[in-house]
Formats: structure tokens, sequence, C-alpha cells
């Protein structure tokens, strides 16, 4: 499945009509529901998944979707996200926490059709939360952190030389992290 082709196109402003999009939270508060997604391969945000595994359950105003996959070029993703209606500010607290471990970045940058790759051994921990009483609110109150760390890789870069010729730029580290 390609949800890419999907999603919308980003733009560099919003539309004012996206922009104060509600979320559904009568659906949110007013659904019970239990489901099961899985996927043999995903592609989504540019990113390419494999074995993806997603049960859903909300209930009474509390969504949860707890998830595992594995990137074709190795390493694994795991994690959950879950919104919580806030009935009395009419808004929705929305979390995700996930980890990715053992990524190989080259593979991963190359599928992703990067122009400058990295190489080596990536994790990532990233722990996000935002309230949200429209779809674009997440622009203004996203909190948390995102960490990564890269060990023993390379930066490559294409590069043009003063002929106009295309060659590459390589950079090594030990590690690279944010």
């Amino acid at each position: 499945i390609d949800l890419d082709r999907y999603l919308p196109k980003s733009s560099s402003e919003p539309s004012a009509q996206s922009a104060g999009t509600p979320l559904p939270l009568d659906f949110l508060r007013d659904t019970d529901l239990k489901l099961n997604l899985s996927a043999d391969r995903l592609r989504v945000f540019s990113t390419d998944l494999s074995h993806v595994s997603v049960p859903v359950t909300q209930s009474a105003g509390t969504f949860t979707a707890p998830f595992r996959a594995a990137f074709p070029e190795g390493g694994s993703l795991s994690g959950h996200t879950k919104a919580v209606l806030l009935p009395e500010s009419r808004q929705v607290s929305v979390s995700l926490q996930s980890r990715a471990t053992q990524v190989n970045m080259l593979g991963l940058t190359q599928s992703r059709g990067q122009k400058t790759l990295i190489s080596g051994m990536g994790n990532a921990d990233p722990s996000l939360h935002s309230m949200q009483r429209c779809w674009e609110d997440w622009k203004h109150s996203l909190d948390g952190f995102f960490a990564f760390v890269i060990s023993g890789g390379t930066i490559i870069s294409p590069s043009t030389t003063s002929t106009g010729e295309t060659s590459t730029s390589r950079t090594a580290f030990q590690g690279l992290s944010m």
C-alpha cells in the first residue's frame, strides 16, 4: 500500500480551510472500535516499511494505536500513538512515542530518494505531544523531543566541480547525533 498517493501534497502555506478543519471530536467521543491493521509492505511519508502491524482501539474518547514494523533495508520500528478527548476544553491530547533501532541508514536514505545519503547504523527515540482542536494545530502546539544517533557512517553528497562535472563528496564520522 502506498499511502503517499492518498496524502495531500505538502504546500508552503496551509489553506485557510485546512487550517481550520476541526477534528472529528464527536466521532472520538461516540464511537467504539477495535481494528487490527496489517500490511506486508507500506509506503508512507516517502518511507518503506514491511511487516506492519497496528492494532487500533477507540473507546470512551480514547484512541490508541500501538505499532510494529520493519524497514526492508534493515532495522525495526515500534511505538504507540494515543489521542484522548478532553471534553471540557473540546480539545484532543495527542501523543506519539516510538523507537527505531538498528536502521540501515544508507538503504533508508536511498529508498527515500534523498540527494544527500547517510550510511551507518541509526537509532531514534521520538516522544511528541500536542493539544489540538483542528487538524493543523499540531504545527503550533507540538512539544517533546526527538533524539537520534547514527554510528560509523558517511555523509555522501553530490557536488558540482568548477568545470560543471558532477562528483561525490564523502565525509566519514564515528558518531552523529541530535
